[in-house]
């Protein structure tokens, strides 16, 4: 269990996630959709790490400092929402960089093949997902490949802005935001109002199976 948990500070502070979600923060959130799930992989993939018993010590101590300085960020009141943001940007590269310096080439190595493992099968998901949308929504094959362009383009974009260590949490949430709202707009230009009716409908039906199953995850 000790070594759980240490494996899951560890997958912490590489994400990056855990000062984001300090609360109380200037009224910033907590973990958003979908970053669960991400964190669930990062844990995952570094228990095969093989952590040495230094290891697990120099990253705890790590993590211990990082958030005494984010509880001090946290703190000063004479800043600006946008310069907060920015502080914790910058503390969450330090963390990440500190973190780095206690893996070995071999560990970092093969967090970066699993972590390009993990994106190709997100990436064979997505591609299913759009073929079952494809087919309940009847696309035809132009909107099926405007549909597929715009996707692309904005996994692309995500992902750019999800690696950005100089941008915060909340600068990171916005710009992703402007995106997806950028994309509904776009969609709108490529299904008919039908189309768009029923992909709302499909949407409202698949969060509602997942909330189902995370309920019944927290029963067990």
């Amino acid at each position: 269990m000790k070594k759980i948990i240490t494996v899951f500070t560890l997958m912490t502070a590489i994400s990056l996630g855990a000062i984001a979600q300090e609360p109380g923060a200037m009224k910033h959130k907590g973990m958003h959709k979908g970053q669960g799930r991400g964190m669930h992989a990062k844990k995952e993939a570094l228990q095969a790490l093989n952590l040495s018993e230094s290891q697990q010590k120099q990253i705890r101590d790590i993590r211990k400092q990082t958030r005494k300085e984010a509880m001090l960020l946290k703190e000063n009141r004479g800043m600006t929402l946008e310069q907060y943001d920015q502080r914790r940007a910058a503390l969450k590269m330090q963390e990440k960089s500190r973190v780095e310096s206690v893996l070995t080439r071999e560990q970092k190595n093969r967090l970066a093949t699993m972590k390009t493992e993990r994106e190709q099968k997100m990436k064979e998901r997505q591609g299913r997902h759009f073929e079952q949308m494809k087919a309940n929504l009847s696309l035809t094959d132009d909107q099926a490949q405007k549909m597929t362009a715009l996707r692309e383009k904005n996994r692309q974009s995500i992902k750019q802005i999800r690696e950005n260590d100089q941008l915060g949490p909340d600068s990171k949430q916005l710009a992703i935001r402007k995106i997806k709202d950028e994309a509904a707009s776009e969609r709108k230009k490529i299904l008919t109002e039908e189309q768009i009716r029923k992909m709302d409908e499909l949407k409202q039906q698949h969060e509602g199976k997942r909330m189902h199953k995370r309920r019944m995850d927290v029963r067990k």
